[in-house]
């Protein structure tokens, strides 16, 4: 992937003055791993030549790494621009996170494609010298997964009770994915929800995988996200008991292969009518 900049936790390198570029003398920019190191789980029969495919899993995430320095070029082309104490402060404050993996893009000024595609993210940082001065640092990158995420997208729908509606999997690679955020504001008819996926009979065939949320009530506000679910308030639930009511089966997105027909998730509410939002991001398959 080419990029001549970045963004990371919101915060463009551009717009505070830095930019990816390469030392002379500094080697590592650019290695990394491309996250399709598959491992298969297999049995060799006796008397037999051949091996039984049994599961596969991925080994390692995505990793990648990359030089950053101080440029203006309204200036010196040719200048290193030595960076501070305070400049290398606010490089690992901003770069060195210990609460968790935050969000990381590469941009190209006149290149929109890249802008799309999002990576999570944990850093290190390795500071270049010259002459005896920080000049710029390398950057160190270990995503939480061997692929990279698309742009936040959002679903939202209206739905009776025994109503459905459709979700397109635009994944690059098949699987199941939860969503980043799910908002259900029920309707008077409020009751035991339930909501089904048409795939996941397919792609769980020996489990029954329906997400159940009892004793619903007209107005309840309820937000599943990050794996936990929320009520609002002035209901029957309360954050301890709606655990009580829910199975713990989260709402999947599925596809199966490059198809169509693989990647239409069609989800049936029953129990009651809701308005519903699905926030989620799609995986995507591509070096950082």
């Amino acid at each position: 992937m080419y990029a001549d900049s970045f963004e990371f936790n919101g915060i463009k390198s551009s717009d505070i003055g830095y930019y990816i570029m390469n030392f002379d003398g500094f080697s590592n920019d650019g290695v990394g791993t491309a996250g399709n190191e598959i491992t298969f789980t297999t049995s060799k029969p006796p008397n037999t030549s051949r091996w039984n495919f049994h599961g596969s899993k991925y080994e390692n995430p995505l990793t990648a790494s990359f030089q950053i320095g101080k440029f203006d070029c309204q200036k010196n082309r040719d200048r290193n621009y030595e960076l501070s104490q305070q400049d290398c402060a606010f490089l690992i404050r901003w770069l060195v996170r210990s609460d968790g993996y935050k969000l990381l893009r590469f941009l190209l000024d006149g290149y929109k494609e890249y802008e799309h595609t999002y990576f999570r993210t944990q850093n290190t940082l390795q500071w270049i010298r010259n002459s005896g001065m920080i000049v710029g640092a390398q950057l160190d990158i270990t995503c939480d997964a061997p692929f990279g995420y698309s742009d936040m997208q959002v679903f939202e729908t209206s739905c009776s009770n025994g109503g459905s509606f459709t979700i397109y999997d635009d994944s690059d690679r098949p699987g199941a994915l939860y969503f980043d955020e799910i908002d259900i504001v029920m309707a008077s008819d409020a009751a035991n929800l339930q909501i089904q996926n048409s795939l996941d009979a397919l792609y769980s065939p020996t489990i029954q995988y329906t997400t159940q949320i009892k004793n619903c009530k007209n107005g309840e506000h309820i937000t599943i996200a990050s794996h936990m679910i929320s009520t609002s308030k002035n209901t029957s639930h309360t954050r301890e008991n709606i655990n009580n009511d829910f199975n713990f089966k989260y709402p999947r997105l599925i596809n199966f292969s490059e198809t169509n027909e693989t990647r239409k998730n069609t989800y049936t509410v029953s129990g009651g009518s809701c308005r519903l939002s699905f926030s989620y991001r799609t995986i995507r398959s591509v070096l950082p």
